[in-house]
């Protein structure tokens, strides 16, 4: 209501019903932050993605940009304005942003709690061994040691699935069109940085 959306939970959640019924994944957009957020209601979100059985959810941080109702309503609650302007800045596939925006009762931890307890609990997060310390001490940091442990053997069977996928896909490759090829596609996508999901 407060970023005058316009539809209620209720109609989301009846589209979401209607697009698992009709054999299409589901894939949840979320904001971080929005007017009046916090810890406790990200967990609702994360509640709500489970409960429609969302196939992939993704989440980002709310920039508040100048002219939006949501930039006036910060303004008018004594929020703390960093950024408006999303970070050039190249963080890995598990990083979260800074966030643009703090409040009194949704602090930047607070935020960056919310991003990884959401990463962690939707099995978002691409698992890779040289990560594993990060994610690790980025659970104990902000204390999502059960969100952390939840997520272990989902992130490990979803990268090991997404890893066969991309064996299959370049093998595929190598038999139609032989290695040259195959090693083109490669370094082009490692030049362009694009991600296996």
């Amino acid at each position: 209501k407060l970023i005058n959306k316009g539809e209620f939970l209720e109609q989301i959640e009846k589209a979401c019903r209607l697009v698992k019924k009709n054999g299409i994944k589901l894939f949840l957009s979320f904001v971080i932050g929005l007017p009046n957020d916090n810890v406790e209601r990200t967990k609702a979100s994360i509640r709500f993605a489970r409960r429609v059985k969302a196939d992939r959810v993704g989440f980002n941080p709310i920039i508040p940009y100048r002219g939006t109702d949501a930039r006036r309503w910060f303004e008018e609650n004594n929020a703390i304005l960093y950024n408006e302007i999303s970070s050039s800045e190249k963080i890995s596939y598990f990083e979260c942003e800074e966030p643009y925006v703090e409040t009194a009762d949704f602090t930047k931890d607070d935020r960056k709690k919310a991003y990884y307890m959401f990463g962690f609990m939707m099995n978002h997060f691409i698992f890779t061994i040289g990560g594993f310390p990060r994610m690790l001490a980025i659970a104990r940091k902000y204390g999502l040691y059960r969100e952390f442990f939840y997520y272990l053997p989902r992130g490990l069977l979803r990268t090991a699935k997404r890893n066969l996928r991309f064996a299959n896909h370049a093998l595929k490759i190598f038999q139609k069109e032989g290695f040259s090829e195959l090693f083109r596609r490669y370094k082009a996508r490692n030049r362009l940085k694009m991600p296996v999901n």
